[in-house]
């Protein structure tokens, strides 16, 4: 692969997340251009040879729960505001516009997410 190619790739995905991504009201379409997303990377990392993490290796398409976590009471119970893709750690805050998105908008890993 050329440096090029690589930068192309790399400027697709930077568009997609900052540009695409926060626009976007549609769950189902956010999902596919997330998987989208996903695919531009592992793509990357292929043709450069860099090296996949197992845990990127796994199957992206099947849900995995995310990991709560808060940092408050009220009422004194713990305020679960926010969450983490198990596959990326990628973190998430309830009141942004990601909060219960269907998928990791920085690895492309499909989330479920516990009511």
């Amino acid at each position: 692969m050329t440096q090029s190619r690589a930068d192309e790739i790399v400027r697709k995905v930077i568009y997609a997340k900052f540009n695409v991504m926060p626009k976007m009201k549609d769950s189902e379409e956010a999902f596919h251009v997330g998987r989208m997303m996903g695919q531009m990377q592992r793509q990357l990392e292929i043709e450069l040879s860099l090296e996949v993490e197992p845990h990127e290796s796994e199957d992206k398409d099947t849900p995995k729960l995310v990991i709560y976590s808060g940092d408050g009471y009220a009422d004194g119970y713990m305020v679960y505001d926010y969450a983490e893709c198990p596959n990326c750690g990628r973190e998430f805050e309830e009141d942004r516009d990601e909060w219960e998105m269907p998928f990791c908008c920085a690895c492309g890993q499909a989330l479920k997410w516990e009511e």
